[in-house]
């Protein structure tokens, strides 16, 4: 077999590819391959999304056309997603939360059976 390389176009589509699957994942938009969860981290997804943008002004005017619509949509995309993210509450962070609120829940009923 003949090993092909990737253009330098290519290779760099594929780590904004890359980059942004990562954001995706911290948006909690995607599941995390590693762990097939879906969980929200969007301080880093705020990085990541800051390293895209810094990657995009860096390299105006060095990409082929196509190269520099993939990364402005990509960019558009994630920061719309941000910002919808941002808008809602944060989850519970562990499942301790979780018990706590259910525990919240079942004390009512069980005094209105007392009551009864």
């Amino acid at each position: 077999m003949t090993e092909q390389k990737l253009s330098k176009d290519e290779l760099f589509m594929l780590l904004v590819n890359q980059l942004s699957s990562s954001a995706w994942i911290q948006l909690g938009k995607i599941p995390d391959p590693m762990s097939g969860k879906v969980e929200r981290n969007l301080e880093a997804a705020s990085l990541t999304i800051d390293i895209i943008d810094a990657m995009a002004d860096k390299s105006k005017g060095n990409l082929d056309k196509e190269s520099e619509q993939f990364l402005s949509a990509t960019l558009s995309q994630l920061k719309m997603n941000y910002l919808d993210e941002k808008k809602k509450p944060d989850p519970p962070k562990d499942e301790k939360s979780d018990k706590k609120e259910t525990a919240g829940n079942d004390k009512p009923e069980k005094e209105e059976t007392k009551e009864e």
